[in-house]
């Protein structure tokens, strides 16, 4: 599944949405399993010598940003109903990847600095409001 900012509008986008909102924080273990997944040294290698050699890279093969961006959206779509994932998220600010680090920064940025509505708008649309949903 792309990055759902990608489709937004399009029924997958809003079909994605309507999932992620009425799952509620039972999706926060997920999300944040996700944000901190990071890709092997061999992992990377691997899939470099293939692609470099024109191999196809096995289709259950995932890598760890777009399922990080996946989290990321459906932090936003959640809004401040994420606010109980922001202990965990606050930890991962300080993970060796930079790529986790900048992920959960954020997240956590918007979410602890009064909820900042416009940084949710693009996936909820403009009539939404922030941990208010219709």
């Amino acid at each position: 599944m792309k990055y759902m900012g990608q489709f937004y509008g399009s029924p997958p986008a809003s079909s994605a949405a309507v999932a992620v909102k009425a799952i509620g924080t039972n999706a926060l273990p997920y999300l944040l399993r996700s944000m901190g997944q990071s890709d092997s040294e061999s992992k990377r290698r691997v899939t470099g010598v293939m692609r470099v050699r024109g191999m196809q890279i096995p289709s259950m093969v995932q890598f760890s940003d777009p399922m990080r961006w996946q989290a990321i959206t459906a932090f936003r779509i959640l809004g401040t109903n994420a606010l109980p994932a922001v202990e965990s998220l606050h930890t991962l600010e300080s993970d060796p990847a930079s790529s986790v680090q900048m992920a959960a920064i954020l997240v956590v940025q918007p979410l602890t600095t009064n909820a900042n509505a416009s940084w949710f708008q693009p996936v909820l649309g403009t009539n939404a409001t922030v941990g208010n949903f219709r």
